[in-house]
This record gives C-alpha cells, sequence and structure tokens, in this order.
C-alpha cells in the first residue's frame, strides 16, 4: 500500500511545474543535534539519457536542470531513470553522522561526498548488491560519514530503482541512532510476532474446523505480512541477505498472494455465493487476476509486475469494500466486521502516505501506522472467523431444531395416518366383505367381552340366529349373484332393525347371521326376532328381472351369563333353537327356552 501512495504522489508531481535552480542553491549547515532530516533539501534532476557521470556534476553543478525539492521527501513515484541529487553542506566544527536513507527497497545507490572538489566517501549500494556488502549491517541504508570543521561539502547521489523512487535521508549521530532503534525495532517485532501467533491459531483452527476460509485468511496474514516486512527491508536482511535476484521479485510475489488470498477469502468468509453468483464470481475473479499476475512477476521485470499490481490492488481493495457495503445493506452480519477490517487498514495507509508528504506529522505512531493497521484488521478478521463458527453452530442448532420440529410434525402425521390406515385395516378385519357386516371372528370377540361384563355386573344377555330359507335353491335357481343381494338384503335388514350401539350384527356363516343383544331379557329378543321376520318377508328382492321372496328362521337364547361357563354356551342355545324354526316349517322365531319346557 507504501506503492500505492507513491503512484498517487507521482501523478500530483506530474501535474505541478518543478522550478529550476542555480548552482548558487544555498547550503545548509549540519547542526550539533543527534537527528538531523535533510530529505526536503534537495535538488534533483533526471538524468534520461545516461549522460551525466559523478565527476562532471561534482566540477560544474549549474549544467543540468536542477530543481527543487520544494519542502517535501523527494519522491518521484515509478520512474526508471536514474535520478541525481544534490545538497551542499557546510559543518562548523568535526562531526561523525550515520546517513541513514530510510527507503529500503532502492535498486541502486552511488553516494559520494567531496571536500573543496575532493572525494572523500564513496558508497555503493542498494538492493541490487548482496546484503553482507553494506557498510553497516542493517535493512535501511546506513552510510557513515565524517565532516572536518569549517570546510564546505558536496553530497551527490545517484539513485536508479524500478520501484517507486523516495529518498527519506537522515543523519544521526550514533548514539541517538540507537536510541531510537530501540524503539522502532520492538514495534517491528511485535508485530511480526502477532502475526504469527494469529498465522498459528488459525492454521490450528484449519484443521480443527476443515473451512477453507481459515486457509485464505493464513495467506492473507502470511503475505501481507511479508509485503511489509519486504518493504521494511526485514526479509532481505534475514531471510535471503544473499539472493539480490529472488528479492527483486519478493515483494510483487508477496503482493500478488494477498490479492489471491483477500479474493478468495472475502468470497468463502461473506459466503458472496449463497447471496450472488455474479458477485462471487467477481472476488474469485480477483483472486485468479492474482495467480496470473504472481505468474507475471516471475518472467517480467519488477517495474511491469509493479504497474500491474498497483492498479489492481486500488481497484480491487475499492471493489471489495464496496461488496461490503452491499452485503452488509443485505443484512449479512459478517460484513460489518469485514468492512471495518478493511477500512482500518486503509486509514493507515492513509495516515501513512499523508505523513510522508508534510500533511500529518510524522511520529512513531504515523511511521507504523500502517502495520497498526494492519494489525487491527487481522485481528478483526480473526474474531469474525471465531464469530463465524459460532453463527454457523448457531444456525446449524437452529437448522436441527427446525428440521426435528418438522420431522415431529412429520412423525405425528405418519402416526396418524398409520394409526388410520390401521383403523382402516382392523375395521376389514372384522368385516365381512360381501355384506359389510362385522365377520365371525370380531363376533366372536365382542361376545366373550360381553359374556365377561354382564356375568359381572349380572345382566341378561341375549343371541339371535337367523338362518336364510332354502338359500341354496335361490342360489341354484338365479345364480349366485342373486344369491350374493340376499345375503346384504339380510344384513341390511338387521342394520335396520337393531338401532341401539351396543347391539352386534354380523354374518356367521353361509346364510346365517348373528345378533346381540346386551343388557336385553328373552322377551326383548323375541321382540327384535319377530320384527325381523316380518320386514323380511314383507320384502321382494328384484333379482335379474324376478322377484324372489326370502323368508329367515331364527333362534332366540338368552340368559344371565356365568364366567364359570364359557360363552360358546349361548350360541349352542340360539343354534338349536334355529335348528327347531328349521324343523317347524321355517319362516319363525323359536327360543331355546321354548325347547327346555317342550323337553
Amino acid at each position: 500500500m507504501r506503492l500505492l501512495g507513491h503512484l498517487l504522489v507521482l501523478m500530483l508531481v506530474g501535474l505541478m511545474s518543478p522550478a529550476s535552480v542555480s548552482a548558487d542553491f544555498p547550503l545548509k549547515t549540519l547542526s550539533d543535534a543527534p537527528e538531523q532530516n535533510l530529505s526536503a533539501d534537495f535538488v534533483y534532476f533526471i538524468d534520461r539519457e545516461r549522460q551525466w557521470d559523478v565527476h562532471t556534476l561534482a566540477g560544474s553543478l549549474s549544467q543540468p536542470d536542477w530543481v527543487d525539492s520544494g519542502g517535501e521527501v523527494p519522491n518521484l513515484g515509478l520512474l526508471a531513470d536514474p535520478v541525481w541529487f544534490a545538497l551542499r553542506l557546510e559543518s562548523p566544527h568535526e562531526l561523525e553522522r550515520l546517513a541513514e536513507i530510510s527507503y529500503s527497497v532502492l535498486d541502486d545507490i552511488k553516494l559520494h561526498l567531496f571536500a573543496d572538489g575532493e572525494p572523500v566517501t564513496e558508497v555503493v549500494t542498494g538492493e541490487r548488491h548482496p546484503f553482507p556488502e553494506r557498510p553497516i549491517f542493517h535493512r535501511n541504508f546506513l552510510i557513515p560519514l565524517e565532516f572536518e570543521a569549517d570546510r564546505e561539502y558536496l553530497l551527490l547521489i545517484r539513485v536508479e530503482t524500478e520501484g517507486a523512487l523516495h529518498l527519506p535521508f537522515t543523519l544521526w549521530e550514533e548514539r541517538a541512532f540507537m536510541e531510537a532503534e530501540q524503539v522502532r525495532l520492538p514495534l517491528h517485532m511485535a508485530f511480526v510476532g502477532l502475526m504469527f501467533a494469529l498465522a498459528v491459531y488459525n492454521l490450528l483452527l484449519l484443521a480443527a474446523v476443515r473451512d477453507i476460509a481459515y486457509f485464505w485468511y493464513v495467506l492473507v496474514v502470511v503475505s501481507s505480512t511479508l509485503t511489509q516486512l519486504s518493504i521494511n527491508g526485514f526479509t532481505y536482511q534475514y531471510l535471503w541477505p544473499n539472493a539480490p535476484a529472488f528479492n527483486a521479485v519478493s515483494l510483487p510475489l508477496s503482493l500478488a498472494g494477498t490479492v489471491i488470498a483477500l479474493g478468495f477469502f472475502t468470497d468463502r468468509f461473506l459466503n458472496i455465493r449463497s447471496t450472488s453468483l455474479n458477485t462471487s464470481r467477481f472476488c474469485r475473479g480477483i483472486g485468479w487476476f492474482g495467480v496470473l499476475l504472481l505468474g507475471v512477476s516471475l518472467i517480467a521485470t519488477y517495474e511491469t509486475a509493479i504497474r500491474l499490481l498497483i492498479p489492481t490492488a486500488m481497484i480491487g481493495s475499492f471493489a471489495l469494500i464496496g461488496i461490503g457495503f452491499y452485503l452488509w445493506w443485505r443484512g449479512e452480519i459478517l460484513a460489518r466486521f469485514y468492512l471495518l477490517a478493511l477500512t482500518s487498514f486503509m486509514i493507515g495507509n492513509v495516515v501513512y502516505t499523508l505523513s510522508k508528504y508534510g500533511a500529518l506529522p510524522h511520529t512513531i505512531w504515523t511511521e507504523h501506522s500502517i502495520q497498526i493497521g494492519h494489525s487491527i484488521e487481522v485481528l478483526l478478521l480473526s474474531f469474525a472467523l471465531a464469530y463465524r463458527i459460532n453463527l454457523e453452530r448457531r444456525r446449524r442448532l437452529e437448522a436441527q431444531q427446525e428440521a426435528t420440529e418438522k420431522l415431529e410434525e412429520r412423525v405425528e402425521e405418519r402416526t396418524a395416518e398409520l394409526a388410520q390406515a390401521y383403523g382402516e385395516v382392523k375395521r376389514l378385519s372384522q368385516t365381512d366383505g360381501l355384506t359389510g357386516a362385522h365377520n365371525r371372528m370380531y363376533f366372536e370377540e365382542c361376545l366373550e367381552q360381553e359374556w365377561r361384563r354382564n356375568a359381572r355386573q349380572g345382566n341378561s344377555l341375549a343371541l339371535i340366529i337367523l338362518d336364510a330359507d332354502y338359500f341354496k335353491v335361490i342360489n341354484d335357481t338365479w345364480g349366485h349373484p342373486c344369491g350374493d343381494a340376499v345375503l346384504r338384503f339380510l344384513a341390511e335388514s338387521c342394520h335396520r332393525t337393531v338401532c341401539r350401539p351396543a347391539d352386534l350384527v354380523a354374518r356367521f356363516g353361509g346364510e346365517e347371521f348373528v345378533v346381540l343383544l346386551p343388557d336385553t331379557n328373552l322377551e326383548g329378543a323375541c321382540t327384535i326376532a319377530e320384527k325381523l321376520r316380518k320386514q323380511i318377508a314383507s320384502h321382494e328382492l328384484d333379482c335379474q328381472g324376478h322377484k324372489v321372496a326370502v323368508t329367515v328362521s331364527l333362534g332366540v337364547a338368552c340368559t344371565i351369563p356365568d364366567s364359570r361357563i364359557s360363552h360358546e354356551i349361548l350360541v349352542q342355545q340360539a343354534d338349536k333353537a334355529l335348528y327347531q324354526a328349521k324343523e317347524q316349517g321355517r319362516n319363525c322365531v323359536v327360543t331355546y327356552e321354548t325347547l327346555i319346557e317342550n323337553d
């Protein structure tokens, strides 16, 4: 993001009209202060033809068109041409100073110090050179300088780099530099420690929950941290000090890795695919474009890679913030954390850029504002990931509860259906399929129950058995369909005659039907039997155009049940009475009690 700031400044510099200066630019007097910032005092010119050398410039400063820095730190943005910086110094007394160029991504630096036209110090350094060749083993460019009393010096610095050209230049007393470093270095160490801890913690979470969002988050943390460390010179100092060629591509690689991780992380973390498929494709497109830039960084020049990465990072950042606002508007809770995280990082970059160009004071906090913003960003995202676990757990519980409720409703519905089906099956198992009356099995169950109940209560229990007269003749004469019609007619007649809910009509077998009458004495049973006989005899059936007269014989038995005697005795008594009715000429009612009296 520092590179983004430098690109914006380059655009502003291109709009300004630089002022040329003469060879008589003012002298800068060296002070006894432990720290003296000379960045804004330089004049410079761009050697587009690459025709100037240090001896020619030292001999005549009036030849090129020098440009005043305008009271600001020289920042020329992305510029491939070499740039010369010049500054005249006078020393009132002997001084030993450390010159610090605190921008560690400059490729080639040649510093020349002249006294009275004679060279006294020449140093070649930069990222194109192996790190151990530096005068002082430090992430920034440190050059020891000595000044004699009452002498005038000319400082010439030639800088050539493929990245942003920025020249913050400070002279330090050695003790003051060490004291300042004791403040700056722990802040860098704290930043690295925090990033390392978050990366390891979320790697462990990745192994535990197997959510790919944690992988992309860890990649965001690692790649963005490597970017910060590369800009500050730590990676070259500690990781690959003897590999300048790899160091030249390490920053584009880490930037491309950040683009890749942030695109895929946004899509996965915010679960955009479930909200908007096109938005999800856009986020993943940013990630895949980062993969393309990763390949470009390996084969193209540093300048080409940076010129592609900077607009991609700028456009992608603003687009992702817009997506965050959109999802927040759609009610996505995690989008709030996401927006706060990105905003904190963007604010840190803005504060850093403004401090570099004088809009904000240069303090330890503005110097590390990017790292502070980035730390807040990853902490918020880490918290959001933890919140996401709880949110998904809550959603799963709600979904499980909803599924359980639906399952319970379905079970209840299914149970009711099964109960209804069971009732229907039971009814069918207890019903005669032809006549619709109950079958013999159900009759025997009911008879046994009523026998026990009436035995306990001491009530009488009556049974009527009726049999169709000459039923075989009807079948043989008119056929079985006519016989079936007769049976249905008999069942309907029984149901019309027997009205009480406790009474039971059942087909006993063949053309025989039974009527069970609980709590009924012999007189009542005979009345019902006679009524039933008359009703049947008074109707003629229409069988295939023929009138068929039907009569029945009925046997009646009534007793007060005794639990010590089987209920089958009642059936036997009624059956004997029925047999007697058949013997007496049919179409009549005979009671078992009458048979006993006659005997």
